[in-house]
C-alpha cells in the first residue's frame, strides 16, 4: 500500500511463474492478492496432477471448485490458473474437463482489472464459469480479505479489509441474496458496475443489524442451520455457512434457475 509498510499478506502483486512468465495471458500479468496467490502456488502442481489423474479415471466427470470466505479466494486463483493453463497448451487438451466451474460463497475479491478481464476472455472461450453468492449483508465480498499480522500469538487484530487504490475486482456471476427483503438479484460487474452494484458496495447496513431474529428454523435435512444469531444479525452471522445455506434455502426454494441462461446474458452485454 502506498505510503504504509507493505505486507506479504496484503500486498497486490503481479501474478508470475518463477521464471518470469505471467500467470494469465503471456504477455499480461493480472495483480493478485499475494496471501492467497500463494497459498494457490504452494499447493497448485499437487491439485493439478491429482485431477488429471482423476479425470483419465473418471473421463464423463466435471471439475468444480467451491469454497466459502479464505477458500473462495483460493477457489478463484485456482480454477482461473487450470483455465489459463489450458487456455495456453500448458495443460494437454482432454487431460481436464472444460470448463472449470467455481462456485463461491462469501469470497473477497482477489485480484485487479487485468485479471477480470482476463477471466472474461476464459469464460466466452468456454474454459471458465464463475459463480458469487454473496449475503447482502455480508463484509467480505467487497473487501479483499485476509490479515497483516498472521503470525501473532493472539491471533488475527489487522484484517486487509481496505483496498485504498481500489485495485479490487469481482469477477463471474455474483447471486445477490437479501433474506431481510426476501429477494435475490443477479449482478454482473463486468465490464463496468451499475449504479446499483456500487450501491450495493456501498450501502449502510447499519439498520439491518439491528432487526429482530431468528429466521425460521428448517424440516429437514436442513434443521442443523443456525437461525437465530442471538437478537440481532452482526456482519460475523451473514458471513458464515449457516447464513448462506439459510439464505438459499429460504430465497430460492421451489424456483427454476437457469445459471447458463444467466451467464449468456453476462457475456452478451
Amino acid at each position: 500500500r502506498t505510503g504504509q509498510k507493505k505486507n506479504a499478506e496484503c500486498d497486490f502483486v503481479q501474478w508470475k511463474y518463477p521464471d518470469g512468465g505471467c500467470i494469465g495471458l503471456d504477455n499480461r500479468c493480472p495483480y493478485v492478492h499475494k496471501g492467497w496467490a500463494n497459498v494457490v502456488g504452494a499447493n497448485y502442481e499437487f491439485i493439478k496432477g491429482k485431477l488429471m489423474e482423476l479425470s483419465e479415471t473418471f473421463p464423463t466427470y466435471k471439475v468444480y471448485i467451491i469454497g466459502h470466505s479464505m477458500g473462495g479466494a483460493t477457489a478463484q486463483l485456482l480454477g482461473f490458473r487450470l483455465a489459463s493453463e489450458y487456455n495456453r497448451g500448458m495443460i494437454p487438451d482432454n487431460k481436464l474437463p472444460m470448463p472449470i466451474n467455481i462456485i463461491t460463497a462469501a469470497s473477497p475479491q482477489v485480484a485487479n482489472s487485468d485479471f477480470q478481464d482476463i477471466h472474461v476472455i476464459l469464460e466466452r472461450a468456454g474454459l471458465l464459469r464463475n459463480l458469487r453468492l454473496r449475503n447482502r449483508a455480508d463484509w467480505a465480498p467487497i473487501s479483499v480479505g485476509g490479515c497483516e499480522n498472521p503470525g501473532s500469538t493472539i491471533g488475527c487484530s489487522i484484517y486487509c479489509s481496505s483496498d485504498p487504490l481500489n485495485r479490487a475486482r469481482a469477477v463471474g456471476v455474483e447471486l445477490d441474496l437479501d433474506l431481510y427483503d426476501e429477494s435475490f438479484n443477479w449482478v454482473y460487474y463486468y465490464p463496468v458496475a451499475t449504479d446499483y452494484q456500487r450501491k450495493l458496495e456501498s450501502m449502510n447496513s447499519i439498520d439491518r443489524l439491528l432487526l429482530d431474529a431468528p429466521f425460521p428454523t428448517q424440516d429437514y435435512p436442513y434443521g442443523f442451520l443456525d437461525v437465530d444469531c442471538g437478537g440481532s444479525c452482526d456482519a460475523t452471522y451473514w458471513h458464515n455457512c449457516d447464513s448462506y445455506m439459510l439464505s438459499l434455502i429460504i430465497l430460492l426454494k421451489g424456483k427454476i434457475m437457469r445459471l447458463n441462461d444467466e451467464y449468456e446474458k453476462y457475456l452478451t452485454r
